[in-house]
């Protein structure tokens, strides 16, 4: 019995990380294909936000490829240490692409939409992997966070808190 929810679990969490890792070229190549006009030039900032949102997306599957992975194997202190640098990396990436865009105008409407656009869904992905969980996957959780009024700490955030005490 125990082994067909292992079985279960890591066969979810391989969907969950696969569709992290293919999100990460499909969302760009959707945008330029379906939602950017052929005859505009890109600028540099809709590529600097594009590759953030990309970074962090990666960081994404990278967790859950590694809790489908560690269902198996034991806790491994350099992932915990890498995670916690990880977050810091983007700290800086999202506090440093601002300025960047001020000092690198975009030359047109659609590009500043866009470069925006994906800087803010970065900022969205980061606080749902590393501070609150933003997504809910059954009703009975919303209702029981909507009765807490308060938002459920995101699973890498636990997962460094427990692992941080334990090794």
């Amino acid at each position: 019995m125990m082994m067909i929810n292992i079985r279960k679990l890591k066969t979810k969490l391989s969907v969950i990380y696969w569709l992290e890792f293919i999100c990460i070229p499909l969302v760009p190549l959707a945008f330029f294909l379906f939602g950017y006009p052929s005859t505009l030039k890109i600028a540099t900032n809709s590529y600097i936000s594009m590759l953030l949102h990309s970074f962090i997306l990666f960081q994404g599957g990278l967790f859950w490829m590694y809790q489908s992975k560690k269902l198996v194997k034991d806790e491994n202190k350099s992932m915990v240490m890498l995670f916690q640098f990880l977050k810091i990396v983007d700290l800086c990436l999202i506090t440093l692409t601002p300025i960047y865009f001020v000092f690198n105008p975009s030359l047109n409407f659609i590009d500043t939409y866009c470069s925006y656009f994906f800087y803010l869904f970065s900022i969205i992905e980061f606080i749902h992997y590393y501070e609150c969980q933003l997504l809910y996957s059954s009703v009975r959780e919303l209702n029981f966070v909507c009765s807490r009024g308060q938002l459920k700490k995101s699973r890498i955030k636990r997962w460094i808190a427990y692992s941080s005490k334990r090794i």
